[in-house]
């Protein structure tokens, strides 16, 4: 109730600072808004397959050795190859009965 009752005694006795807020709080929720309307679409044009940039990733059970990860590389056709950004390789390996992936390469500008 008190709440109510402060809000009134700052409408009435403080105008501009009431609107100032108000103001505020509305262009905040704006950019809000946005930004996540700015992520969802970004996120649908990844799903989409829109987005210009193209990845490949690889997964080997237990170690990996430079070679692997080189015979990985040439066996991607070239046309292929033009258009890839980055390529990642994770290995998993098992740690107290879990297994957990780590990743061991990341090579861009291919």
């Amino acid at each position: 109730m008190y709440v109510l009752i402060n809000l009134r005694n700052l409408i009435k006795n403080s105008t501009a600072m009431f609107v100032i807020l108000t103001a505020s709080m509305l262009v905040s929720f704006m950019v809000l808004f946005f930004g996540i309307g700015l992520f969802y679409q970004y996120s649908k044009n990844i799903e989409d397959g829109e987005i210009d940039s193209y990845a490949i990733g690889f997964s080997i059970r237990g170690s990996v050795t430079k070679e692997d990860l080189a015979s990985f590389v040439e066996a991607v056709p070239s046309e292929q190859m033009s258009d890839i950004s980055y390529i990642t390789c994770f290995s998993s390996a098992e740690v107290s009965g879990l297994d957990e992936i780590t990743p061991i390469a990341f090579l861009s500008s291919i």
